[in-house]
This record gives structure tokens, sequence and C-alpha cells, in this order.
């Protein structure tokens, strides 16, 4: 399995069961570049500030989970991963976008209030009005995994493998939305 795809397995683990992905996390040994990896962005993420949903569906796992398909999205609207990048570096986030496809150093998180920038209000209020957190723990969350799933996409440090990662995306993208789909 990918690494992305690792990623979304342990955010819906989370999202499902949140004792359950504690005891069974990613194998970040052989799947992560960097020290931390999918481990950190999970922890951050999922074991941050407590939304109002924690004790509900998850927590912070409903949150992510809630928050994938979103970023994923904006990848393939925005051009896939060249233009998603090209977007990111041409509003001011040269820094940020390359140390997320940096082999040698720890992702720059965007400042949740930059999020704003780059994704739409209604998106935000949305994801928040369905998790039980607020618009400060979206952008939050947001401003955490869009790093870690460009950090993902881009393993070799470069847009090398550019066809590869946009398949990817639009394969997770289709699972999340058959399951979503199914549950309805």
């Amino acid at each position: 399995m990918s690494l992305l795809g690792n990623l979304v397995s342990q955010v819906a683990r989370s999202a499902m069961d949140p004792e359950d992905a504690q005891r069974n996390p990613v194998n970040q040994s052989s799947n992560s570049r960097r020290t931390g990896g999918l481990g950190d962005i999970l922890g951050s993420v999922l074991g941050g500030q407590s939304t109002k949903a924690s004790s509900g569906f998850g927590g912070k796992g409903m949150l992510v989970a809630a928050l994938m398909p979103m970023v994923l999205s904006w990848i393939k609207r925005n051009g896939g991963l060249k233009g998603a990048l090209s977007k990111i570096t041409g509003m001011g986030f040269e820094n940020q976008a390359r140390s997320w496809m940096s082999n040698q150093e720890d992702n720059d998180n965007l400042d949740p209030n930059d999020v704003n920038r780059l994704f739409d209000e209604g998106e935000i209020q949305q994801v928040a009005a369905h998790t039980g957190a607020n618009d400060a723990e979206v952008r939050q969350g947001i401003a955490e995994l869009l790093p870690e799933v460009m950090n993902q996409l881009t393993p070799n440090g470069n847009l090398d493998d550019e066809a590869e990662a946009n398949a990817e995306v639009d394969q997770i993208i289709n699972q999340l939305s058959s399951r979503l789909g199914a549950l309805k």
C-alpha cells in the first residue's frame, strides 16, 4: 500500500475506533522518509486540542477523516500535485512547500490563519458543523494535514512520481466517495 494510502487507513481507523489506532499504528519504519512522518501528523492532529466531538465518533479522528477528502479534492481541483504546489508557492508559501518536499527537513506547517487563502470558508464551516469542531480547529487540522499529504505524495522530494501521485489521489477520492455513498 502506498504511503498516502497508509495515512488514509490510519485516519479512518482513528475515526472509527481511536483505541484500535493506538494499538495498531501505521508501520513507519520503512514508510517514512523523516523521523515521525505519519505518526507526527496523526499525533499532532489526533492528539492535540480536544474538539466538541471528542466524546463521540472518534473525536480528532473524525475531524481528520472529514478533512482528508477536502484536502485531496483541493489538490485535484488545482490541477493535481504540480498545480497545487504551484498555487501554494504562488501565494507566497515557497518555504513551506519546499519543506513538504524535502527529504532533509521537517514539514513547515501553514499558519491556520492562512488556510482561508487556500480553502473556501463554506467548506471549513461545513466540516466544522459535521464534526462538532470549531472553525479554528478545522483550520488547524488543514494546516497540519495538507503538508503531510503533500509530503507523502513526494516521497523522493520531487515531482518525478507526479502521475502516480495524481492517480493515487483520484483513487482515494473515488474510494472515499463510494464508501460514503454506501453509508447513505
